[in-house]
């Protein structure tokens, strides 16, 4: 996906939260309140995904000091204006996401000849 396709996609996700910000979601039946709560949880569970690829893409191909920081924590914390634990757990799980490690949550649980086994084949 090409930069004008990513800000496109983007620009439409900002649009549909803008627009669902200013509902007052008065007229909907509790199912349906229900309904869109369960719409709205499936697309945020689709996030994590995108932010892990973004993620292992960054620490992989470029250094902190590039962007800026000291640390890719430093780097995530400051620009995404998130806590250093935040930064860090969102890290652990980026960095796992170039190998296929089932039911592990964390590559810290993981080792390195672990790791070396499971990498997934470049696409």
């Amino acid at each position: 996906m090409g930069s004008d396709r990513v800000d496109a996609a983007l620009g439409v996700i900002e649009e549909g939260y803008a627009m669902l910000a200013t509902e007052s979601f008065d007229t909907q039946s509790h199912p349906e309140l229900l309904a869109v709560q369960s719409r709205l949880e499936a697309v945020s569970r689709k996030q994590p995904a995108i932010t892990h690829k973004l993620i292992a893409r960054l620490t992989a191909q470029t250094s902190t000091v590039e962007l800026g920081g000291k640390s890719w924590t430093d780097v995530l914390s400051n620009r995404l204006r998130i806590g250093r634990g935040e930064a860090r757990r969102r890290l652990d799980r980026g960095s796992c996401s170039r190998y296929f490690v089932p039911k592990i949550r964390s590559c810290r649980a993981v080792s390195p000849k672990l790791m070396a086994l499971t990498t997934l084949p470049p696409r």
